[in-house]
C-alpha cells in the first residue's frame, strides 16, 4: 500500500502501558490508517492497499517507509505475517521493501464511534496550526495549550479571537487573549464558506 507523507505516528498514545494505541492501525475495510492517543485521532487514507489484511503497524515502521521515500518515491508498506516491511513505489511504479518490523498485538479500538456524526449545521474555519499553537504559547500559563475560538458568524475572513480555557473547576486561567486570523481554503460545499482571502491580515 502507498502511505501518505503525513507524521500520524504523532497521534500515537507515547505510554507504554498502552501498546495497542502507541501503534498505527490499518483498517483494511476503510483502507485507512488510523492513530489515538484518547485525545486526538487522527486519519489517513491509502493507495493500493488491495489485499493487505488489518493490522496494528509499530509507528518505525511508518517512520522507515517515508525515510526510504526519496522526493520523486511514493512510501509504501507491505503486511504479511511476518510483519510490516517498510519499502517505496518509484516513479516507474516498481516496488521495493526492507526487513519486516513485527506487527503488534493487540485489539485496536472502532475509532467510528467518537467520530462527528453528520449534521444539518457545519462551520468551517481554516487556520494555521503553526500560528495558532505559537499563539497559544504565548497566552497560555503553566503550559498549558488549551484555547478556545471565537467568531462573528457574520464575520467568516474576520479575526478570530483565542482564549486560555478554564481550570477544571471551569474558572479562567487568565484574562490573556489573542487574535488570528484565518487562512484561504477550499470551498467544503457542506459548509459555511470559507475565506476567500489567503492569509489575510489587519496590516493594511
Amino acid at each position: 500500500m502507498i502511505i501518505p507523507r503525513t507524521k500520524i505516528w504523532q497521534a500515537c498514545a507515547k505510554e507504554a502501558d498502552r501498546p495497542t494505541l502507541q501503534a498505527v492501525h490499518y483498517n483494511a475495510q476503510a483502507k485507512r490508517l488510523e492513530a489515538a492517543d484518547g485525545f486526538i485521532l487522527a486519519v489517513n487514507p491509502v493507495l493500493g492497499a488491495n489485499g493487505d489484511p488489518d493490522a496494528l503497524l509499530p509507528a518505525e515502521a511508518v517512520k522507515a517507509a517515508q525515510k526510504m521515500a526519496k522526493s520523486q518515491d511514493d512510501p509504501a508498506l507491505q503486511i504479511t505475517e511476518g510483519g510490516a516491511a517498510p519499502g517505496l513505489v518509484n516513479r516507474y511504479k516498481r516496488e521495493s521493501y526492507g526487513d519486516p518490523l513485527p506487527l503488534v498485538d493487540g485489539h485496536y479500538p472502532d475509532v467510528n464511534v467518537i467520530m462527528p456524526k453528520e449534521s444539518s449545521v457545519k462551520f468551517m474555519v481554516a487556520l494555521d496550526a503553526a500560528l495558532l499553537k505559537r499563539l497559544a504559547d504565548a497566552i497560555c500559563e503553566n503550559g498549558s495549550t488549551g484555547v478556545r475560538l471565537y467568531q462573528e458568524p457574520g464575520r467568516l475572513d474576520g479575526p478570530i479571537l483565542v482564549k486560555p480555557v478554564g481550570d477544571y473547576l471551569g474558572r479562567e486561567q487568565n484574562e490573556n487573549l489573542g487574535v488570528i486570523m484565518p487562512v484561504h481554503s477550499m470551498v467544503d460545499a457542506d459548509a459555511y464558506p470559507a475565506p476567500a482571502s489567503h492569509y489575510r491580515n489587519w496590516r493594511k
